[in-house]
């Protein structure tokens, strides 16, 4: 299964060019984050940036280029990730991508899918 619901925490798990990740759902994010890069081919330089974080820290990070995203039953296509080693979690699926295309979270049965 690639869908948890572990309390009120939606994990999906998700693919960067290949790379899977254990994504929290986060529609209050506007971006998309991973902790760490390994694995993840880019398709294109990165730009070095500081962010403000949900706790009002700042920190350094990446934005990098990545030709495709997806899950099991979503997909996106030339998007960006932040990359930062100070997450605490391994990702954080945001707006940039889950606002891409028409979705429905159902939090009873812990799903992502595509409104059709």
């Amino acid at each position: 299964m690639v869908m948890l619901l572990i309390g009120s925490v939606l994990m999906l798990t998700t693919w960067f060019n290949g790379a899977q990740r254990q994504c929290v759902v986060d529609t209050g994010s506007s971006l998309t984050l991973v902790r760490s890069s390994e694995g993840i081919q880019f398709d294109g330089p990165s730009q070095e940036l500081y962010f403000s974080t949900a706790n009002g820290g700042l920190t350094k990070a990446i934005v990098a280029p990545v030709k495709n995203i997806g899950t099991k039953n979503l997909g996106w296509v030339n998007g960006e990730v932040v990359v930062s080693s100070d997450l605490a979690e391994e990702c954080i699926l945001g707006s940039n991508f889950l606002g891409r295309q028409p979705i429905i979270i159902n939090w009873s049965n812990g799903t992502v899918l595509p409104a059709r």
